[in-house]
């Protein structure tokens, strides 16, 4: 890897260390800046910090003068500076984020583990690598069969209700699906802010979001739905205190986002907490959520979450399934660790895959099978490794021309 700037020195130390979560024995910690990479040592064994960074950046390292060359030749380098007798650091758990979980061979140490749902509420979020492979469209299929299933059952008692999220903050979808004198005086970007700077606690925080949600909740025949948008400025509200028109303030200033809930080692797992307490002050049964694309940040803290569905999308064209295929490798680190298994079950840990833009013709190529068998490949777990029936665990369904 050729080193540009301090930045890829950075980013290749974080891709040895989880982040700066795991670290050889012997170091302490480890720091990278714009003119020097700083390592604390435990003890004063300044070979275990030499030898560390020779492993890591090769060739580049020069050890009598103490640098890291860059790739601009000798007239650019990075110093090395090893401090010795420092204290152990209190250990760092990774969070549910993409630069915590993303790097290869970041399996060995989880996040914090969440602690099960209370109440009924569940949650089953989206996700694609690429746009435009039918992400928004996949769910709203699923969300149609969920009502037709319900208005379909011969004895049909009760009700069903659900939570529709738009949490694609950058290109929001689901939130232009509904008329705005159909959308609530909320949004998915107001329940993040809410949520990080809390103005009142919790409880009345989620009390006053859910009633907002309530007095737009539609209702056909038990089926019960409403949605909490991306965003909530609406045309007729900027017009009321702006001479703008835009009807997009909330997305062009979005100050709180789904990561910087994730970001406390204690509570990394809040951004889904709260999600799913809404939803259960709202008395719904299922939470939707429609993610960001990518490996986005807006997306990890519920991508990673084991108590969440996970159903990722994608088409069979080469940019969507190599991605696809680098999002299965890292949930499979999820889905290794026995104890989550134990504690959350198949149903959550286990993504299932949706293939789209596939039609009879397509089926029969050698093109639609091989890309199959990589998305199958990509998601292995030990956990299925001795059983010579088993499916890996991955369900991969396809869908007629989404």
């Amino acid at each position: 890897m050729n080193l540009y700037s301090w930045l890829d020195a950075e980013r290749l130390l974080a891709s040895k260390t989880q982040n700066f979560t795991h670290f050889p024995e012997g170091i302490a910690d480890i720091r990278a800046y714009s003119e020097a990479i700083e390592i604390d040592l435990e003890g004063d064994d300044q070979t275990l910090a030499f030898d560390f960074v020779k492993t890591v950046f090769g060739n580049n390292w020069h050890h009598d003068e103490r640098k890291i060359e860059l790739a601009y030749g000798s007239q650019s380098s990075i110093d090395v500076e090893i401090i010795t007798d420092c204290e152990e650091q209190n250990p760092r758990h990774p969070r549910p984020l993409w630069q915590d979980l993303g790097y290869d061979g970041a399996t060995s140490i989880l996040p914090k583990s969440p602690e099960p749902f209370e109440g009924k509420c569940r949650l089953a979020a989206f996700h694609s690598f690429k746009g435009g492979v039918g992400r928004t469209t996949s769910l709203l299929t699923w969300f149609k069969a969920l009502q037709v299933n319900f208005h379909h059952r011969e004895s049909n008692r009760g009700k069903l209700k659900v939570l529709l999220v738009d949490a694609d903050i950058k290109a929001p979808g689901l939130t232009y699906l509904f008329k705005d004198s159909d959308k609530p005086d909320v949004s998915w970007i107001q329940f993040l802010e809410a949520s990080h700077y809390p103005a009142v606690d919790e409880s009345t925080t989620i009390a006053t979001f859910a009633k907002e949600l309530d007095r737009y909740t539609k209702s056909e025949a038990g089926f019960e739905y409403c949605l909490l948008p991306a965003f909530s400025d609406s045309e007729a509200d900027i017009e009321k205190h702006s001479e703008s028109k835009s009807g997009m303030a909330q997305l062009i200033n979005i100050s709180v986002r789904p990561e910087h809930l994730a970001r406390t080692y204690e509570q990394p797992w809040r951004c889904t907490d709260m999600l799913q307490k809404l939803g259960n002050q709202l008395q719904a049964d299922l939470v939707l959520i429609d993610l960001r694309a990518g490996l986005s940040e807006l997306s990890s803290p519920l991508l990673f979450d084991p108590r969440v569905e996970r159903f990722v999308v994608t088409t069979l064209a080469e940019q969507a399934i190599k991605g696809t295929e680098f999002i299965l490798n890292r949930l499979t680190s999820l889905a290794n660790n026995r104890d989550w298994r134990n504690k959350f079950g198949e149903k959550t840990l286990d993504p299932r895959v949706i293939t789209t833009f596939v039609n009879e013709e397509f089926k029969k190529t050698d093109q639609y099978k091989a890309g199959l068998e990589r998305l199958t490949a990509a998601y292995t777990p030990d956990i299925y490794t001795d059983d010579a029936n088993a499916t890996n665990g991955l369900e991969i369904n396809s869908v007629l021309n989404c």
